[in-house]
């Protein structure tokens, strides 16, 4: 034996021979050198050996060399047995550990071969250095050869054999390296599979708690979500499910223990906080799948209700306005589902709930958003939070009712429909409600074709949650005193076209056709005096309430006003107005002329006022069904004349008709000067 070497020159020739059989022999020989060792008690020449075989052989240029270094250490294990191994467990590892990243892919083979051996020798005791045989079993997996694939199969096995029979593995030591590795398989499917089939493998070990470490690789498995691979998806979906199960079951089995008083009820280790998170980021996935998988979970979490969730919940919401807006129809209903808890877990919370930060989203990410399904979603959630805690929302309505009167010009009328129900919910406060009036106004007056537009529907929405009567006199209040007369104008006409047809006004016409009590009296007047800046909704207002004597003297006053082609148009449509079912009151009225000689006055009245067109003709030919207008020489011989209405000054008003038709004059008039002069002015200028 050479002093350099504790081999004999014959296994040193045979550990690096091409032919593996002889390789094969040379480890046979120092195999049974081992077991001498063991059986004299010579233990102090393992080392020796050992240390002689990584420098001469692992460490050697040579791959046959490694190649016969790596069967000789897998031979030293068989040699010491079970019983001798554990001892040298760590010298025996880094070597064969090493060659994994050989250049020569046979002898990474043998590398994974000899690991076998010396791990099936040493069982449990392998454990110690599990870490390093994990990753070294990463690169296997990821090895482009096809036998180095086939052999960290079959030690992948033997591997999770000993991990699952024995109580000795430290999964807290193992889960970083998890960790790290879970997220480093973007292209590598086999290397994927390989460490689902980990995850898979530890968690129904009754030792280990993989639920204690989820937030270490969830992000990882969620990423795998989205492979290429069918096999993969299904399996990490799979893994998914179990994980999500084995969460539901602990929570109620811990609430059974709280439920029947046992004072061992510890709530299960689940980290919501850091799985929330992870959920969160993974529904913003471009992978539907992904999303989709996420948002069962968060449905889950929420439907659990754990207060750690607490702190989430504007980004939870945030994820739902994500995903209910994407086109895919089961990502959109797994959103409302979501959304229909949340709202669920809100109102039933006795916790403190963060309405501003909910706020803050809804309005800047929520009621702006380019999608009409998350504009909707929002704006359910203010009235979500109005339920919830009402005097809170109140602290936020100043920056709140801006953005809701914008969304009054939302291109889909859904949206705008939702927003005056939040509208009109939050302002039952007096004050508020004066607020919502006045900036409803600006906005009008600020953006001139949302009267037309929506002027209709903003009335009749509100007027669904709010008394119209007050609707009505608040915006007549604010009228009277407003100098922009063009404004004006069409906002009543608007305003007296949803008085005279909508449906949702029928007790307030009921009020103001009888004038049978103080209020409506009052109610008439505040409305006429605004309705002065349209002589056409004044008119029908006389009409709609039978002060007909008034109206007739009001249309005298017609004669006075400058005719344009607005006013005969508003004429025309009112009466169109007066063939609708209404008016059919005043239409019955016609039959006794002797009785309503002021109707038959007024009407004909309005049509010396028209130019003979259509609606001239349709006028004349309803008075001419009727008696005569010479009926109206016998009104100082008729008895049960009807009388309009007493308490009301309509001197008075008669006077403020003619006062505001005259300013309406000397604005045009301004107006008309002031164009004229900017016209001049921009000619100079040229």
């Amino acid at each position: 034996m050479s002093n350099e070497s504790p081999f004999s020159a014959s296994v040193r020739k045979n550990l690096q021979d091409r032919v593996y059989e002889r390789r094969k022999l040379g480890a046979l020989e120092i195999e049974h050198m081992v077991k001498e060792c063991t059986h004299t008690g010579e233990l102090e020449k393992i080392p020796i050996i050992i240390t002689s075989l990584t420098d001469e052989y692992i460490n050697n240029s040579s791959k046959y060399a490694r190649k016969g270094g790596l069967i000789a250490l897998a031979a030293v294990a068989l040699g010491l047995g079970g019983r001798f191994v554990s001892e040298y467990v760590s010298t025996l590892m880094p070597p064969v550990l090493l060659c994994f990243e050989d250049n020569d892919h046979k002898v990474r083979y043998y590398a994974c071969e000899s690991l076998f051996n010396l791990v099936k020798t040493s069982q449990s005791d392998s454990l110690e250095f599990f870490n390093e045989i994990f990753d070294g079993l990463c690169k296997l997996f990821a090895d482009p050869d096809k036998d180095v694939k086939r052999g960290a199969v079959l030690f992948d096995k033997l591997m999770k054999d000993i991990v699952t029979e024995g109580p000795e593995f430290n999964v807290s030591k193992f889960i970083p390296m998890l960790s790290d590795r879970i997220h480093m398989t973007k292209n590598l499917p086999e290397l994927r599979r390989f460490l689902v089939g980990w995850v898979m493998t530890l968690d129904p070990v009754e030792t280990i708690n993989m639920l204690k470490y989820l937030p270490d690789f969830l992000d990882g498995l969620f990423e795998m979500l989205s492979s290429d691979e069918e096999d993969i998806r299904r399996s990490v979906d799979n893994a998914l499910a179990e994980f999500l199960e084995e969460i539901k079951i602990a929570v109620e089995d811990w609430e059974q223990l709280l439920k029947d008083g046992s004072e061992d009820a510890k709530p299960p280790e689940i980290e919501y906080a850091a799985l929330i998170e992870i959920l969160l980021k993974n529904c913003e996935s471009t992978d539907n799948f992904t999303t989709l998988t996420s948002l069962l979970w968060i449905d889950e979490f929420v439907t659990i209700g754990s207060d750690q969730i607490l702190p989430y919940l504007p980004q939870i919401l945030g994820a739902i306005l994500l995903t209910i807006s994407k086109n895919q129809k089961n990502i959109v209903e797994q959103s409302v589902k979501v959304n229909q808890n949340l709202i669920k877990y809100v109102n039933d919370s006795t916790s403190t709930i963060k309405i501003k930060e909910l706020l803050d989203l809804i309005m800047l990410d929520g009621i702006q958003s380019e999608f009409v399904p998350a504009r909707i979603t929002s704006l359910n959630w203010v009235l979500v939070l109005h339920s919830k805690d009402s005097e809170e929302l109140k602290e936020h309505l100043e920056q709140l009712i801006p953005f809701l009167l914008e969304s009054l010009s939302d291109n889909a009328e859904q949206v705008a429909r939702l927003d005056l129900e939040v509208l009109a919910k939050i302002s039952k406060d007096e004050v508020y409600f004066m607020q919502l009036i006045e900036q409803l106004l600006s906005l009008l007056k600020r953006k001139k074709n949302l009267l037309e537009k929506r002027g209709t529907l903003i009335i009749r929405q509100l007027s669904l949650y709010i008394n119209p009567v007050k609707i009505y006199r608040a915006l007549a209040k604010i009228i009277v005193m407003e100098d922009d007369h063009l404004l004006t104008s069409s906002l009543i006409r608007v305003l007296n076209l949803i008085l005279l047809s909508s449906t949702e006004l029928h007790d307030l016409r009921e009020s103001l056709r009888t004038l049978n009590t103080e209020e409506s009296k009052e109610l008439f007047v505040e409305l006429y005096k605004a309705w002065c800046h349209s002589p056409s909704a004044v008119y029908s207002l006389c009409l709609l309430s039978q002060v007909y004597e008034h109206s007739s003297n009001l249309i005298t006053k017609f004669g006075d006003l400058e005719i344009s082609l607005n006013l005969l148009v508003e004429i025309d449509k009112l009466v169109k107005l007066l063939e609708s079912p209404v008016f059919l009151f005043l239409r019955l009225q016609l039959l006794e002329p002797e009785k309503y000689p002021f109707l038959l006055k007024s009407l004909y009245g309005l049509l010396m006022f028209l130019p003979q067109t259509t609606a001239f003709d349709t006028l004349r030919s309803r008075l001419n069904s009727v008696a005569t207008i010479g009926v109206l020489r016998l009104i100082p011989q008729c008895e049960g004349i009807h009388v309009q209405p007493d308490g009301i000054d309509y001197d008075e008003l008669l006077t403020y008709f003619v006062e505001v038709q005259e300013n309406h004059v000397e604005q045009r008039i301004d107006g008309q000067l002031q164009k004229e002069r900017n016209r001049n002015k921009s000619i100079s200028l040229n």
